[in-house]
């Protein structure tokens, strides 16, 4: 019998050199994506800000500075700051209720997959397509082209 063995233990994660990514080439992607940025609003961005923009976009959104930043919504700094731009600063708002208010007419229509058809009652058998075959239809005798 084989023997397990331990699992690897995992790396400590390094501090990345972002400095690297300003003086990498610029690729062709940034090069294209910036031309096609220009033709659609008219504005020429430079296409190395374009690059560090789209590489470097994920490690800011998991970022420290990122989760405690007032322009985050959903931070509490953003949280706070959207609230005291709204004049509740003393005020808190009621919450809002998460069941349906009873005066509500009808539920919305279902969306995804619906239900299976019910079962033939017992003793009867499921009608079948006309041709015999499901999703199929015979050839016929001339070439349809």
């Amino acid at each position: 019998m084989a023997r397990k063995t331990a699992p690897a233990p995992e790396p400590e994660e390094a501090e990345r050199d972002y400095a690297a990514y300003a003086t990498k080439d610029i690729n062709g992607k940034a090069e294209a994506y910036s031309e096609w940025i220009e033709e659609l609003t008219g504005y020429e961005p430079d296409p190395r800000s374009v690059m560090l923009a789209v590489n470097l976009h994920m490690e800011f959104q998991g970022s420290d500075e990122w989760r405690n930043d007032e322009r985050n919504p959903r931070s509490d700094a953003g949280k706070k700051a959207r609230a005291a731009a709204n004049g509740a600063e003393t005020e808190k708002a009621p919450a809002k209720s998460k069941t349906p208010a009873k005066t509500a007419a009808k539920a919305p229509a279902r969306r995804g997959r619906q239900p299976a058809a019910k079962a033939p009652a017992k003793g009867q058998a499921a009608k079948r397509p006309a041709s015999g075959r499901r999703g199929r239809q015979p050839a016929s005798a001339e070439a349809p082209y």
